[in-house]
Parts: structure tokens; sequence; C-alpha cells
């Protein structure tokens, strides 16, 4: 199942609540989620919004946030009150192990961001935990970069680590996470994403930057259908 996830990464209030707006306005998703980045100035070389600023503009979406910090265990707490439903810790950042256990132990849904340039064989030890694997397209933390070719390959890699392991559902060593691909994701380059196994699109810059999103939606749909 394909599910399309608009993704807001804002560096200011004004930029946060406008992206907000636009996803209330959303007509024709069936996914019911917003993806939200968070970002450090440590981890990247870029800073978002906090989460004092979410706070103050609540939207009736299932949230799930992305982040793009160094220390993502010292975020958790607020999140989870915040009522973040699915929280995606980056496998290069500190702590990681402890982020995975503590989200689950509180009944969360888990994901694992890849940067583009690791490698999957080193998250391994993870992957029976999480519910999202999430693969980075680009250098993470800037939005309008073109996708980055070898991001392909990493996705069929992805899904055939998952498959790999299908047989053994009752195995503790069984994979059962749903690929994601977030990073410069349009009507021109998502039915080869898909093609090769994704099945969460995260969207961000290509629907925020529209004034009509709902058509840039439908023109996604109409890729996948062709």
């Amino acid at each position: 199942m394909i599910t399309i996830i608009p993704a807001i990464l804002a560096k200011t209030e004004e930029e946060y609540s406008k992206y907000v707006e636009k996803v209330r306005g959303i007509k024709t998703l069936e996914s019911n989620w917003v993806h939200i980045d968070f970002m450090d100035n440590l981890f990247v070389q870029n800073q978002s919004i906090g989460l004092d600023v979410v706070k103050k503009y609540p939207i009736e979406l299932k949230k799930e946030a992305h982040l793009m910090v160094m220390r993502p265990l010292d975020w958790l707490d607020e999140l989870l009150e915040l009522g973040f439903e699915r929280i995606i810790v980056h496998a290069e950042a500190e702590d990681v192990e402890k982020c995975i256990e503590y989200i689950k132990g509180r009944g969360r849904e888990v994901g694992l961001a890849l940067k583009l340039e690791t490698d999957l064989e080193k998250v391994k030890p993870f992957l029976e935990r999480i519910d999202v694997l999430l693969i980075m397209t680009i250098e993470i933390g800037f939005q309008g970069q073109p996708m980055k070719p070898e991001a392909i390959e990493k996705i069929n890699y992805a899904v055939s680590v998952r498959s790999s392991n299908s047989s053994a559902l009752l195995s503790v060593d069984s994979y059962h996470y749903v690929v994601g691909v977030d990073g410069h994701i349009n009507d021109e380059d998502v039915k080869q994403i898909v093609e090769a196994g994704a099945e969460n699109l995260v969207i961000g810059s290509y629907f925020m930057e529209s004034d009509n999103i709902d058509e840039r939606v439908e023109k996604i749909k109409e890729k996948l259908k062709s």
C-alpha cells in the first residue's frame, strides 16, 4: 500500500503556520498523516522551529516527527506529550537503541532514518524493532535538492533485506518495517521510487511550494497509475 505523507520543514513560526494551513486544506489525501521535520544545527547545518511552535498550532492529523538532531533522546518526552504517533530518529545520532526502546515502551511507532551514505548493514541490529525505515534521497536538512540516483539502489536493498526474513515470521530476527522515502519526491521521479519498493512517500517542497497541493497530489496518483 502506498501512503502519501505531506512534510513540513519550517525555519520560522510564520513558515510553520503557513504550511500547517496548507496541510489542513488538502482534500485528496487518504493517509491522515503529516510529517514534521526538526533540526538542531548540530546534526545538520540547519535549524528548524522547535516544539514550542508546534504546540501553538494543533493539527487534526496523525503526526510523525523526523528528528534530524544529535541527541534525540532529549526530545522524546515532549514529542510524546504533544501526541506524536510516530517518532523517527537517525541511525547516525546518539543513543539510538535507548530511543527505540523508550518510544516502543510508550506504545508509539518508531522509525529509523538513514543518511544517503549510511550502509544498511550497519543498522541491521535495529531492524526487527522498528515500524518504518526511512531512506533519505538527498543531503538531509535542505529542501529542493535533486534526488541522488544511488537512493534507488538503497530502497531496493532495504526491501530485499526485509523480504529475506519474511519466511521466518515467528523468528525474533523477522523484519516488518515499512520502507519510507524522503527527499525531493515529485511527479517526475515518484514512479521509479515506488517501483524500487517504497511504500511511504514523504513529500515536502513539491507540495508546500504549490498554491494547489490537491492538484499535485493528483499528479502523483496519476503517475503511479501509469
